[in-house]
C-alpha cells in the first residue's frame, strides 16, 4: 500500500508543475505570437508551437518560475533565429538552381505522360 501511495504522490508532484506550465504558457501565448510575428511573419504560430514543445520538454531547466515569460520568449526568439538561418541556407543552396523555361521542356514527353492512364501517370509524376 505504501508503494502505491508513493507513486500517486510522485505523479501529483509531476502533474502540478506541468499544469502550471500549461496555464502560464496559455497566458503568455499572445505575447509570444506577437514577438515571433515581428521576426518571422506568418510562421509565428509554428514557432510558438515549437516553443511550447521545447519548453515543456525542458521544464526542469526553469529555475525561477516567476520568469516564465522571459524564459519562453528566449526559447521563441532562438527558434525564430533558427528558422531564419535555415531559410538563408536554403536560399544559398537554391540560388544556383534555375527554373525550367518553356524552351527547355519536351512537349512531346509531356503529352505522352498526360496520355498515360491515371495510376501510371501518378506513379511517374510522384517518382520524378
Amino acid at each position: 500500500m505504501t508503494s502505491t501511495n508513493q507513486r500517486v504522490a510522485a505523479l501529483e508532484r509531476v502533474r502540478e508543475p506541468i499544469e502550471g506550465f500549461d496555464l502560464g504558457f496559455t497566458e503568455n501565448r499572445p505575447y509570444l505570437v506577437g514577438v515571433c510575428r515581428s521576426l518571422v511573419g506568418d510562421d509565428a504560430e509554428d514557432v510558438v508551437q515549437d516553443t511550447y514543445l521545447i519548453a515543456r520538454r525542458k521544464l526542469t531547466q526553469l529555475r525561477e518560475p516567476h520568469l516564465l515569460k522571459a524564459w519562453l520568449a528566449a526559447i521563441a526568439i532562438n527558434r525564430c533565429y533558427d528558422r531564419h538561418r535555415r531559410r538563408q541556407r536554403l536560399a544559398e543552396l537554391t540560388k544556383y538552381l534555375r527554373p525550367a523555361s518553356s524552351a527547355d521542356r519536351d512537349l512531346d514527353l509531356q503529352s505522352r505522360v498526360e496520355a498515360l492512364p491515371y495510376r501510371e501517370r501518378t506513379v511517374l509524376v510522384l517518382h520524378y
